[in-house]
């Protein structure tokens, strides 16, 4: 494995970087620019579409940014200045001397050898060539003491796969300082501006610190100029970000190379080799962007042509209203755009490094570094990652998150608008001709008639998929940053060898002193071990988002439940909950797409441990039926499901019972909510569902917590460190590992307190929520989830109070099924669980029994004397003449037949298994002292033959990783 050494004198800085890829297909170059693309569609979309477009409103708001340029431009006072002035340097001194270095100590994983690392960077930083041109460094002569090599794995991948190694530059402990510091200060700022507001609102400080407040017109701004302004800055800011994407896929030759398939390798090569091509495509694309984009308001008139299109043809053709845009999805794509953003930061080849890589050029130069050196030591260097990585993260994704807090916080009375009541649409308050001779024609259409989209007084829980999704992508990457931390090695912490040729020979002799049998084993297990993991992996995202699906069901039955009756409409995006069906949509592909990936893993899996036939795991759709029937059944539970845009109503026409023939003197009647048929014969419950009904069979998918269970049972076993034992190995012994049976079982013997709590807890929600569903046509007290739950709860315990109780077939079903059934098997394991609790533990039994015996020697012991003194009195007497004593033998005989008698009773009295309880009580603590050695003596020589095992391995890897040099 190639090292570098920073030259220093006490030889001890052989340092490499080693990366780990959890998820490869995210990186391929072809998704990275669709993804890019796709960004700058959305972008383009909300900015014609928004409703912001229609507010005159001055002056102009905006969150975070909009308070930071109020107080910079407005309320000159000295106390203001002093304040400002301390606040910021201090938040910057706290970002850039106490966030920042703690951000890349966990980044790199730093503990004791933080310190270490840390003056292994300054070295390498001090080790690089002097200085040339009075403080400009052009790197084109590669400095090889800032040089550093990349070591990429990927997770999955077999052993003995292809490492990609690419050199990078010397990130240092400051790499990329510059741009957290940029891109985190306005919230922090802002978070420190409203904690201060708070502590003085209403004091004399509030007047001193904070004088803007009392200046409404601080800016002539309207939020209509705002608007157009920050739409030309994001356009712009997309393009670049496309156009930089572009420039690092069409450069990049080793992970291409060994990862993607030589993708595109005719027109990179064209384009890395010839430096007079690459560099005339960035200037003339940078420069069209500026001047035409820009300078000649092209991406303002393009804008202005779509809005205007769309606005006239609305009033030709009727199907276009239908699909034009409202607040819901003018959320739901504003957080696409920034998970997008999100997604191009997990994207990064290097991440979560963000590593430079050697001979990456910057965008429009030919050199890859730039290296500014200043007085007193300081050195500013730029690598071509700096560019796109302060242009997204500083720039572009700070303006789209406030963008997006400003959509989803979005009212029109807000922003002086209101909708119209007959097209929806939003329009300003006192539109005068005055106000509109000063724009264009097309914004004085929209103007008068309203923006392109529609806002309608809709439930607030329209709006709740577009915080899932950012959450979601907010968790993937803080996932992807701790699984795939890039870590620091150092050469004389591994025991390498000083040079690569006495490495490569130790490892020959080793690879022909193992025969190729134990190889062929140990790579089996070692991959067995990788599918395992990744079997693990693959679930524990499955229940995810199971679990999201369902709560997104859930989600979109308050919003069309919550929502107005009068403004829904069987139109596509105009019906509330459509916001909620696109996300189940995202989630149900994303899902099917899991499960087929997780089959394949399975496939993989049965193949090594020979239960299919080898040449048979290759497809999946020719698999044997032992495994394309179960796949098939999960790809049909998890694929069922109402797809977006369609809509309409299930009406049900349930007969209770039948009614008696009328007469004069009766007339039948029928109770409420059941209403009589035309024919007076029966009385029937009708009522209807909206069509999203269909969406409740997504309950079903709540069986991926089942596996949870097993996943959980076999984490110690797949572990690295932890044991040298396999599911493999426990089939082999007959234990059923992967039976998630045989799991349940185990698991509530080991933890039953667990398994009860989540059972409980499952059953209880999920019938709860199906029974305010499906109740929701009668008003009654089961509409609402706190009812439901009562009822739920009460009938669990086989209670029932009769307070309330489900009318529809759908409530009646789930009542049996979740409270009833569930809750019968509920109640027969926590009463199995108490039983076995009340029979006692093995010593408890050893403590009665000891004590039975003790009390039955001690009983042996009082009739053995009474018959012993009664033996003796008769013996005694025998020996007497006396007329007097031998009148009493009478007497005497007969209480030593009693006295005996009594004996033979107590003997067979005799307690059973007491023979061994005084001794394990006895021997209980030196057994249990005996036990503890043993197990530590276990435990210390399995982790000493896992570690060798680990070692071998690795010795292994990097033979077979050195034939491909």
């Amino acid at each position: 494995m190639a090292r570098f050494n920073s030259g220093g004198a006490d030889g001890c800085d052989h340092v490499y970087l080693k990366s780990t890829w959890v998820v490869s297909s995210l990186r391929h170059p072809m998704l990275r620019v669709l993804c890019c693309l796709i960004h700058l569609l959305l972008c383009f979309y909300q900015h014609v579409t928004s409703p912001l477009l229609t507010s005159l409103k001055t002056p102009f708001r905006f969150p975070v940014y909009g308070d930071l340029a109020k107080i910079v431009t407005s309320g000159f006072t000295w106390q203001k200045i002093a304040f400002q002035t301390a606040l910021n340097v201090v938040l910057l001194l706290f970002l850039r001397l106490v966030v920042y270095p703690r951000l890349v100590q966990h980044q790199w994983n730093w503990k004791s050898s933080y310190r270490h690392a840390t003056l292994t960077f300054f070295r390498l930083s001090r080790a690089s060539a002097t200085d040339i041109n009075n403080g400009i460094t052009p790197t084109e002569t590669a400095y090889h003491q800032s040089v550093m090599v990349l070591n990429t794995f990927v997770a999955d991948d077999k052993p003995g796969a292809p490492v990609v190694r690419v050199q990078v530059w010397n990130i240092g402990s400051s790499h990329g300082s510059w741009t957290f510091t940029v891109a985190v200060f306005p919230f922090l700022w802002a978070a420190a501006i409203y904690l201060i507001r708070k502590i003085v609102h209403e004091s004399v400080l509030d007047e001193w610190l904070f004088p803007e407040d009392r200046n409404e017109t601080w800016s002539n701004r309207s939020q209509i100029e705002l608007q157009q302004a920050l739409s030309t800055t994001l356009l712009t800011l997309s393009c670049l970000k496309l156009l930089v994407t572009l420039d690092w896929v069409l450069q990049d030759r080793e992970h291409n190379r060994v990862r993607f398939g030589n993708w595109l390798s005719p027109i990179r090569r064209i384009y890395s080799e010839y430096l007079a091509v690459r560099l005339l495509w960035c200037w003339i694309s940078v420069l069209g962007l500026a001047i035409g984009g820009i300078y000649f308001g092209a991406i303002s008139k393009v804008r202005s042509e779509c809005i205007q299109w769309a606005l006239e043809s609305e009033n030709e053709m009727n199907g276009l209203d239908s699909w034009l845009s409202n607040v819901s999805w003018n959320t739901l794509l504003s957080s696409l755009v920034v998970a997008l953003n999100v997604l191009w930061v997990v994207q990064d080849l290097y991440f979560p490094s963000f590593a430079s890589p050697v001979g990456t050029r910057m965008f429009g130069l030919h050199l890859d570094q730039i290296t500014f050196r200043f007085p007193f030591r300081y050195t500013l260097s730029l690598s071509s990652k700096w560019f796109g990585g302060f242009l997204v993260i500083a720039l572009l994704l700070p303006l789209e998150i406030c963008q997006f807090f400003q959509i989803a916080t979005y009212s029109p009375s807000t922003y002086a608008q209101y909708a119209h009541l007959t097209s929806l649409r939003v329009v300003p308050f006192n539109v005068t001709q005055r106000d509109l001779s000063t724009f264009d024609a097309t914004t004085q259409l929209m103007l008068q008639t309203g923006s392109l989209s529609r806002y309608f007084p809709w439930s607030d829980w329209d709006r709740a998929p577009a915080f899932a999704i950012l959450l979601l992508a907010t968790a993937a990457l803080l996932w992807l940053s701790k699984k795939e931390c890039c870590k620091m090695c150092f050469a004389v912490f591994l025991g390498l060898s000083d040079t690569d040729g006495g490495h490569a020979k130790t490892s020959m002799r080793l690879n022909a002193s193992v025969p190729a049998t134990t190889k062929r084993d140990l790579n089996t297990l070692q991959r067995l071990r990788i599918l395992y993991k990744l079997r693990d992996r693959i679930d524990n995202f499955c229940i995810g988002l199971a679990a999201l699906s369902v709560a997104t069901v859930w989600l979109q039955f308050r919003a069309i439940w919550c929502s107005s009756e009068t403004y829904h409409r069987d139109l596509p995006l105009q019906a509330p909950g459509e916001a909620n069906a696109a996300l189940l949509l995202l989630t149900t592909l994303i899902l099917l797409h899991q499960i087929y990936y997780r089959y394949s893993v399975k496939m993989e899996i049965m193949a090594l441990r020979n239960q299919i036939p080898s040449d048979s795991r290759f497809s999946l759709w020719r698999s044997p039926r032992l495994l394309f029937l179960p796949f098939l059944t999960e790809l049909l539970l998890c694929g069922i499901f109402l797809p977006p845009f369609v809509h309409g109503r299930v009406y049900f026409d349930e007969e209770r019972y039948s009614l008696p023939r009328a007469t004069l003197e009766v007339v039948p009647a029928c109770p409420r909510p059941l209403q009589m048929t035309t024919s007076q014969q029966s009385c029937d419950l009708q009522y209807s569902y909206p069509l999203e009904i269909v969406n409740m069979i997504v309950l079903v998918r709540l069986y991926w917590f089942g596996r949870a269970i097993r996943n959980q049972l076999l984490k110690q076993l797949v572990a690295d460190k932890a044991t040298s034992m396999s599911p493999a190995t426990l089939d082999g012994i007959g234990v059923p590992a992967d039976s998630l049976w045989w799991s349940f079982r185990i698991s509530f013997a080991l933890r039953p307190s667990k398994v009860l709590l989540t059972l409980f807890v499952s059953l209880w929600v999920s019938t709860a929520v199906a029974v305010s569903v499906f109740e929701r046509p009668f008003p009654s007290k089961l509409d609402g989830e706190d009812h439901a739950l009562w009822l739920t709860l009460v009938t669990m315990t086989g209670v029932g109070y009769g307070d309330s109780y489900p009318v529809t077939l759908g409530g009646r079903v789930c009542i049996v099924l979740g409270a009833v059934v569930g809750g019968l098997a509920f109640i027969s394991l926590m009463t199995s669980e108490f039983l076995d609790s009340l029979k006692g533990t093995k010593r408890e039994h050893a403590v009665l029994s000891a004590l039975d015996k003790m009390k039955w020697e001690s009983a042996l012991r009082q009739v053995a004397a009474s018959l012993i003194q009664a033996a003796w009195r008769q013996r005694f007497l025998y020996n007497e003449q006396s007329s007097a004593k031998q009148r009493s033998k009478g007497v005497i005989d007969q209480e030593l037949l009693k006295a005996a008698h009594l004996f033979k009773k107590c003997r067979k009295r005799k307690p059973m298994q007491s023979a061994n309880a005084s001794h394990v009580l006895k021997n209980d603590g030196l057994s249990a002292l005996y036990s503890r050695e043993v197990d530590s003596w276990m435990a210390s020589r399995r982790a000493e033959t896992t570690a060798q095992l680990d070692s071998l391995e690795q010795q292994m890897n990097a033979i077979e990783a050195s034939l491909f040099l």
